[in-house]
């Protein structure tokens, strides 16, 4: 598995290249939009006088047509043996013993290039998964190179940085090529294994979905790459565990680059599938799981248990929802999605606080009476206010100064 990150002002995807070895293909699988290509590996293959180099340099061709895993010192271009210690220093901030080796051409005037790899120091304990810890564990390498070997300087350097680093192999979750073909070329089975839920997740239940997968495969005959979607869960019907699980189609490729893979050794989908009902319509087929560091289980599978289930009820239809979650909502597209949110709710709020502060401060509102008095009492000979064409004498409610005082003796 290679994972190729683009630029960000190119595109910003993440391409997954899977080289699957049993059959020469290579598939290239976008994370983000889940397109996916399948073409033959690209190896480097050729002469001395006319190579032709790989796309990815991972792969090399043997014996002329057969593609495998490059070795150690094909990957490094420098043979293990030609090392040597160089001292202690300080990579990533951790102590790291230095092996260097040196590749030069046969003449002087060939390219040269100097490589370094970095082991963490035997004090260091780093931490690999949850509970494993490991000493001398490679951190990265740098790789320098110049013309010549009588060149002043090196014109390039490379430095390569190895993260969460595991001598464990890779889950095969991550080798998902599911969406190179489509969905109606695959089955959906089930089978019973009689043996405990706790004797086989005894190992870890990520260990036990990749041997189960690894075994299935090879009673198929096919790569384990076409057996997805492992689920295990207790028998509804015998003391054991239904094996839930995916079958794939043997991928199509043009007829002019078949000949460059070994598809034609795989058998199609409903051979596949006719090898894996010979095997469990047996009585109580013995099936191997290997659990790898020379560990392995024998369970018993219940004959006749192999059974083609309808996509409604099979596990692997319940997650689809959150897979398409996540191939059609980027990281990108919910970050905008939450700021124009924000950005409405901050202009509801703004323009709700306009609309009191405007009823606070506005002119105040006058009720407009009826022509006939609310209130009948002794003073409703008023004139209605609201009418003020209705002649009728007023009478002041106030009656202004007193008059001037009189003499006092012409009063009394």
């Amino acid at each position: 598995l290679t994972t190729l990150h683009l630029a960000p002002h190119l595109l910003p995807h993440t391409y997954n290249i899977i080289h699957d070895f049993k059959t020469g293909l290579q598939y290239i699988v976008s994370e983000q939009t889940s397109n996916c290509s399948v073409q033959p590996i690209t190896a480097e293959y050729g002469d001395a006088v006319q190579p032709i180099k790989a796309e990815y340099g991972d792969a090399v061709t043997a014996h002329g047509k057969s593609v495998r895993l490059k070795l150690a010192k094909e990957l490094l271009d420098v043979s293990p043996d030609k090392f040597v210690y160089s001292g202690k220093r300080y990579f990533r901030g951790i102590l790291a013993d230095v092996w260097v080796a040196e590749k030069s051409g046969k003449s002087p005037d060939d390219q040269y290039s100097t490589t370094e790899i970095f082991f963490s120091d035997s004090d260091y304990n780093i931490q690999v998964g949850e509970v494993n810890e490991l000493k001398s564990v490679p951190l990265g390498m740098t790789t320098y190179q110049a013309e010549s070997h009588t060149s002043s300087y090196f014109k390039s350097e490379t430095v390569s940085h190895y993260f969460q680093f595991s001598t464990a192999s890779p889950s095969l979750n991550v080798f998902d090529i599911s969406n190179c073909l489509s969905s109606q070329d695959r089955l959906f089975l089930k089978l019973t294994f009689q043996a405990s839920y706790g004797k086989l997740v005894q190992f870890g239940l990520p260990a036990i979905q990749d041997s189960i997968r690894a075994a299935i495969a090879n009673i198929a005959g096919v790569s384990p790459l076409r057996v997805i979607d492992i689920f295990l869960s207790s028998s509804s019907q015998s003391a054991g565990v239904d094996v839930w699980f995916v079958l794939l189609q043997r991928p199509e490729v043009s007829e002019s680059l078949k000949e460059s893979t070994n598809l034609e050794l795989e058998p199609n989908l409903p051979d596949a599938f006719q090898n894996l009902v010979r095997t469990f319509d047996t009585h109580r087929p013995q099936i191997r799981l290997e659990l790898g560091e020379d560990k392995s289980i024998m369970v018993s599978g219940l004959g006749g248990s192999l059974d083609i289930i309808r996509e409604a009820i099979h596990p692997a239809s319940r997650s689809r929802s959150f897979l398409l979650l996540r191939a059609t909502y980027t990281t990108g597209s919910m970050a905008g999605l939450g700021f124009a949110m924000a950005v409405l709710g901050l202009s509801l709020g703004i323009l709700l606080g306009f609309l009191l502060w405007k009823q606070r401060l506005g002119l105040p509102k006058y009720v407009e009476w009826c022509h006939t008095p609310l209130l009948r009492s002794h003073m409703s000979n008023l004139a209605d206010i609201n009418n003020p064409n209705v002649e009728q004498e007023l009478t002041p409610a106030y009656p202004g100064p007193p008059h001037s005082y009189q003499n006092l003796g012409a009063r009394y």
